[in-house]
């Protein structure tokens, strides 16, 4: 499908049906879906072990998440659409550069580190975007703002982590930027179930909340009207 080929996508994502979006114009956006945030031996999970929480909600949530963004991975590689990463990692070996927010909570991943590495189920391939950051917003940590400008995105589908944290920012910042956003509910993960019910619930005033099955189903309906204006 040429990435030209301009369609009115007529769903419950975008709401009126005279906007008209092209192909180019949605990435996914993966939010720090690293081993510092997602795994248990590291970072988030290992700390909150140690301190004696019970994690079993967090990890069947990282695997319902993990399982869904690569079903969303690959839809969107199949069509060639831009598949943004974010994640936590600084830019020196001592620390130094992370935002007193991470200072202040012991948050540390370095370069080349495990913790800073996206989960391998998941890992970026050649040519997709990945941007660093020591903060909650990859809007406030990274020049992905100016990158979105440059490649033309206008619409974000967002999965991630923490859904009341880093998740959060990133739709509220992409919100306020006048981009459209469509949150991923099923492909989120937060520490307890009460964070991530309550975050849904508040961000549905920045962005469309919907499903993995949904995004997929809109995603071959594209391709229909896509075929059909071809013909």
């Amino acid at each position: 499908m040429p990435e030209e080929t301009r369609i009115a996508f007529q769903s419950e994502f975008y709401g009126s049906p005279s906007h008209q979006y092209a192909l180019g114009d949605t990435a996914l956006l993966i939010v720090d879906m690293d081993y510092l945030d997602t795994h248990p031996a590291y970072g988030v999970c290992r700390r909150a072990r140690e301190a004696g929480a019970d994690i079993a909600y967090y990890q069947s949530r990282i695997a319902l998440a993990v399982a869904n963004t690569a079903k969303l991975l690959e839809a969107f590689r199949a069509r060639r659409m831009e598949v943004i990463f974010s994640r936590i990692m600084c830019l020196t070996g001592d620390g130094r550069d992370r935002s007193s927010a991470h200072k202040n909570a012991g948050i540390l991943s370095l370069p080349g580190s495990r913790e800073a590495m996206i989960l391998e189920e998941i890992a970026p391939r050649d040519g997709e975007l990945l941007f660093s950051k020591t903060v909650s917003s990859v809007f406030v940590g990274t020049n992905i703002e100016y990158v979105l400008r440059n490649v033309g995105i206008r619409t974000l589908v967002v999965t991630g982590v923490l859904t009341s944290g880093c998740v959060e920012a990133a739709v509220r910042d992409a919100f306020d930027r006048n981009y459209q956003v469509i949150l991923v509910e099923d492909a989120c993960a937060d520490l307890v179930r009460s964070f991530h019910e309550n975050a849904v619930q508040v961000l549905r005033v920045a962005a469309v909340v919907t499903t993995t099955k949904e995004v997929l189903r809109a995603l071959r309906d594209l391709d229909a009207v896509c075929k059909n204006t071809e013909t």
